[in-house]
């Protein structure tokens, strides 16, 4: 299969009764079409192996090729480093300077899961998205055009390990990398404000003061603020007197040592509360004491702290583990406080998904349209290497401009448009498509070609679409394919 370009592997199996042929790559069922791969578990395995530094010790270009293999196969479990393989060097060998880029391809003792695989090589320097049912496995070479040579003519052979072993041993039980960090149930602690800690709120063992959640405390303090200054006063407060009170209870009971946390907050927290009063948006605004629903006493767990660095690592592993299995990696909950990267780092390994997808939806959803905006923006910046996201990136924009931070209207008749939404009567089947007649501006409408779908050779047919959270609660458009991966950003 190296000379055939238009070829490729995948570790998943045909469903009984499909065609083997003109069926599309689907694990999933969708709209149009049934499931037509299902996972089995493989004897074989190919190992792909990207960002190994050559050694210092090697000359680039110069150095046998059956010493890249033995430096490469001393970073596997023991197993491997025994047994034969087959090796090809990948496209970008000798292209990107620097690095060993090889696959490799090995017999095992008996057949293993996708899922006992990533666990077997966590610890490797391999690719462990291969390790899924239909992930491509690419064979063939590279094909130079213009007089261009190829650095590596002899890119694939036989590694004969000197062991007489074709297969490499498999475990008789794989060790799962999972967080699962010891925790103990304590009680809620009831604060200042005679009030119980929601769940969000996480206090030191020792101090007692309010280490992570504080921006929920910081909004609880401030409608415990807004809530006494009504009732202390005939007359409306001012915003500098609910922000004191505001930033006075926080203080008392949370930890501001790293200087996150400012009286600034408080105002803006402040300026919030009197706004909602204005807009009558406010619950509260009598003077009598009213009943709230507060948490009750009860047993939860305690999460267990680690440093930034361990944090940071965590988190990378828990967003790898999500990607490399396309959302179904199973249920994990880390805390994870601001200015700590998580925007960063899923967008990082959002990105480097699409390198390696076909035809993948991904949906994501943020509060509001200027963090959709931002999103955009961060998706579309070229990589360091000057790489662009393979992926159509589509900031989903309304119908109709009637919220900030969004564009003109799209919908290329808004004055119908807005009336029928105004009547209540739902848009696409009324404007857009009543049975069987389009509307004349359907095939050039700037709305609905947020959701038409792209040709497979522009960017691999993978599309990213960025919501903002109002689209949680509302129905489905009709074009909306059912997504691969969902991505719900809260607020921070």
């Amino acid at each position: 299969m190296e000379i055939e370009p238009n070829k490729f592997v995948i570790r998943g199996g045909l469903i009984e009764g499909r065609n083997s042929s003109g069926l599309r790559r689907l694990a999933k069922p969708k709209e149009d079409s049934p499931a037509n791969f299902e996972e089995v578990d493989c004897q074989w395995c190919l190992l792909d192996i990207d960002e190994v530094d050559i050694p210092d010790s090697f000359i680039a270009g110069q150095s046998p090729l059956i010493d890249l293999i033995q430096h490469v196969i001393q970073l596997l479990p023991d197993a491997f480093n025994v047994s034969d393989c087959w090796y090809q060097f990948s496209s970008s060998m000798g292209i990107k300077a620097g690095k060993i880029r090889v696959h490799l391809w090995y017999w095992l003792s008996k057949p293993v899961s996708n899922l006992n695989m990533r666990a077997w090589l966590s610890e490797s320097p391999v690719d462990l998205s291969l390790f899924r049912t239909l992930q491509p496995h690419y064979t063939a070479n590279p094909i130079f055009l213009d007089g261009a040579v190829d650095p590596w003519p002899n890119r694939s052979g036989m590694f004969n390990s000197g062991n007489d072993v074709i297969a490499v041993q498999v475990p008789d039980s794989f060790q799962l990398q999972i967080l699962n960090p010891k925790t103990s149930t304590v009680r809620r602690q009831v604060n200042k404000m005679d009030t119980i800690d929601a769940q969000e709120i996480v206090r030191d063992n020792t101090s007692g003061l309010i280490v992570d959640g504080r921006e929920q405390f910081l909004y609880e303090c401030s409608t415990f603020a807004i809530r006494k200054a009504l009732q202390s006063s005939k007359d409306k407060p001012s915003a500098n007197e609910v922000a004191d009170l505001t930033w006075s209870q926080f203080i008392n009971e949370a930890n501001i040592e790293d200087g996150k946390w400012t009286s600034v907050h408080a105002l803006q927290k402040a300026e919030a509360r009197l706004a909602e009063v204005s807009e009558d948006s406010y619950g509260y605004k009598a003077k009598q004491v009213t009943h709230i629903l507060q948490p009750i006493h009860t047993t939860t767990i305690q999460p267990v702290f680690v440093k930034p660095e361990q944090g940071a690592q965590m988190l990378n592993e828990e967003l790898g583990k999500f990607f490399d299995t396309e959302g179904q990696s199973d249920p994990t909950v880390l805390r994870v406080t601001m200015g700590a990267g998580k925007t960063r780092q899923t967008i990082e390994h959002l990105k480097s998904l699409m390198t390696r997808s076909f035809s993948t939806r991904v949906e994501v959803y943020v509060p509001r349209h200027d963090i959709a905006a931002e999103w955009t923006t961060a998706l579309n910046a070229p990589s360091d290497s000057g790489d662009m996201i393979n992926a159509r990136v589509i900031h989903v924009q309304p119908r109709l401009n009637n919220s900030d931070g969004v564009s003109g209207d799209l919908c290329l008749r808004p004055e119908y448009a807005k009336s029928l939404q105004d009547a209540s009567v739902g848009v696409f089947h009324n404007a857009c498509q009543s049975g069987d007649s389009l509307c004349d501006h359907y095939s050039d409408c700037p709305y609905i070609g947020q959701f038409t779908e792209p040709l497979m050779l522009q960017k691999s047919g993978n599309v990213i679409h960025i919501f903002v959270h109002n689209y949680l609660t509302l129905p489905r458009n009709p074009l909306q394919v059912t997504p691969d991966i969902a991505i719900i950003v809260s607020i921070a």
